[in-house]
């Protein structure tokens, strides 16, 4: 846990998943397959491959870059079709591991039950994926449940918890006398048989165990493409000012990073 604490707070100097290209995280990450089989009922298991290492900036003394707050927007990663099967069974886990104390002063998820979620497992609906809005004014958002039903998931560092592939989520920021900032992991078990969510193809535990060190670069490039969405790659708080920089007679780091995230999710 303090080694892989350690790469997430180095890997801020190059990008919010940078830490996913050392060994640490994967070892925690094939070690969860067993809880998910558990909790999944089933051996049949994959990760979504935009896996992602997380450390909250305190407010002042960071450098502003996105992301550094936490994601406050609520929202599901996946829908209701996407997270159970016809007969009612789980096909999408996410999985989030405190690396460091969660509390609501250092920016902890927030969770809302489904009984306070009327649009749950309703797809179809136009809220089902439009929990939460920016509003008409700057600084607004617009939310389409009762904020008092989501609930604070604090947790010691260590700790693995866990959530359906369409819950509402979102996380707070950290107040600026917090002992410290939040740092996590979160990844996305699906059913293997899945084959790809989202169109992305699933790593099984034998594939996340022979990553090499090219093979993780390249899923991190990869998380950064799926996430720049939300945190554009072309914001140098993002990524230092040499990765767009060609050196005399190659690519830039970016293209050759894009080149093969491409490579790895079409594999």
């Amino acid at each position: 846990k303090q080694d892989l604490c350690l790469c997430l707070c180095l890997s801020l100097s190059v990008c919010l998943p940078a830490c996913l290209s050392v060994w640490q995280p994967w070892i925690i990450i094939d070690e969860l397959f067993d809880l998910a089989a558990d909790i999944m009922g089933t051996d049949d298991l994959a990760i979504e491959p935009s896996v992602f290492g997380w450390r909250l900036d305190v407010p002042g003394a960071g450098s502003g870059r996105p992301g550094g707050q936490g994601f406050g927007m609520p929202h599901r990663d996946f829908t209701y079709d996407e997270t159970f099967d016809e007969g009612g069974n789980l096909r999408a886990l996410s999985i989030w591991v405190a690396i460091s104390d969660a509390r609501v002063d250092n920016g902890c998820m927030y969770v809302l039950p489904k009984e306070f979620d009327r649009h749950h497992d309703r797809p179809g609906h136009p809220l089902h994926l439009r929990s939460a809005v920016a509003g008409s004014a700057p600084g607004i958002t617009e939310i389409s449940f009762p904020l008092p039903g989501g609930r604070p998931m604090e947790a010691p560092a260590g700790s693995v918890l866990g959530w359906h592939g369409n819950t509402v989520h979102w996380s707070c920021a950290c107040a600026s006398d917090a002992p410290h900032p939040r740092a996590s992991l979160a990844v996305t078990f699906c059913r293997a048989s899945l084959g790809r969510l989202e169109g992305n193809k699933l790593l099984t535990r034998s594939e996340v165990r022979a990553l090499d060190l090219r093979q993780r670069l390249g899923l991190v490039a990869h998380s950064m493409l799926m996430h720049r969405r939300w945190y554009p790659l072309a914001d140098r708080r993002i990524l230092p000012a040499d990765f767009w920089t060609p050196s005399a007679g190659a690519a830039s780091p970016a293209a050759t990073a894009a080149t093969t995230a491409a490579a790895t999710a079409a594999s």
